[in-house]
This record gives structure tokens, C-alpha cells and sequence, in this order.
């Protein structure tokens, strides 16, 4: 069976932390799997590899905001150390992932005439469920199977 590819561009996604959103904020959103593969040597020369579930991490690149006490920069100082929950969305309606992140707070600065960003890498507890988003047809009636295509 000849299974074909979907690829798609980042460009509509959503990240919600706690209970905000940030996606405005990032210019870099990633999920990043690790993976310790520790090896056992045996004295009679043999080795084995044992394998262990991915540890995750996630990656944000993001503008500095030093104005806006809501901005994502702001959040991270003030929160620093906090777990929450998030859901990132590669494409806005489509699956995304869900857990919880321990917040750590990014950079401040950098250099001379150029748009201030930070990196950040936090920690992500536990295992990632895969999510689908729930379109709420009071916000949206056009998402609604139930409604009459004649009065949309």
C-alpha cells in the first residue's frame, strides 16, 4: 500500500498556555522527542541497547514583549517555575498535542538594531496525548453538521 505525504507549512498554528494563547507571539513552535539509549557492555563483549520513551521538550522562539504585562515574555519571567497545562496545534483545526510544561523564563536583550527574540526550551512533564480541536457551533455555524446548508 503506497501511503501518500501531507506535508503542510506552520502558518495558522496554536499554542495555549495555562489559559492563554501566545501563537502571535512565536515565530518558532516545536515539540522535540529525546531519547537516552543506555547500553549495557557485558564482559564477554556482547552490548545491548535498552530503549526508553521519548522525553520532550518545547521549543519557542518568541518576541520580546517588555510592555504589554500580558505579552508571553512577561508571562514566562512571572511564572517561572510553574507547571501548566498547554496545546500546541500545528495547523489551526487540525490534531495537535496536549500536556504540561514546566515555564521557564527566556533571555532578555540582545544585540543593536534587530527585532528582540529569546529561545526557550520547556521542559514537558510526563507523556503528550494527541488532541483534535472541538469547533464550537455557536462560534462558528458553519463547522455545525447539524445545520441546514440552505441557512448558513
Amino acid at each position: 500500500m503506497k501511503v501518500m505525504a501531507n506535508p503542510y507549512t506552520i502558518a495558522n498554528a496554536v499554542l495555549e498556555l495555562g489559559d492563554n494563547t501566545f501563537e502571535n507571539a512565536c515565530s518558532k513552535i516545536e515539540l522535540v522527542p529525546t531519547y537516552a539509549n543506555p547500553t549495557f557492555d557485558a564482559v564477554d563483549g556482547s552490548s545491548y541497547t535498552v530503549g526508553d520513551a521519548a522525553r520532550r521538550t518545547l521549543e519557542l522562539t518568541y518576541a520580546q514583549d517588555h510592555v504589554d504585562v500580558e505579552a508571553l515574555h512577561e508571562y514566562l519571567l512571572a511564572n517561572d517555575g510553574t507547571v501548566v497545562g498547554f496545546e500546541f496545534y500545528p495547523q489551526s483545526g487540525g490534531k495537535g498535542f496536549a500536556g504540561e510544561v514546566l515555564l521557564r523564563a527566556g533571555k532578555s536583550g540582545g544585540p543593536s538594531k534587530a527585532v528582540a527574540t529569546a529561545d526557550v526550551s520547556l521542559p514537558v512533564n510526563g507523556k503528550v496525548s494527541r488532541v483534535e480541536v472541538v469547533v464550537d457551533p455557536e462560534q462558528d455555524p458553519e463547522q455545525d453538521p447539524e445545520q441546514d446548508p440552505e441557512q448558513a
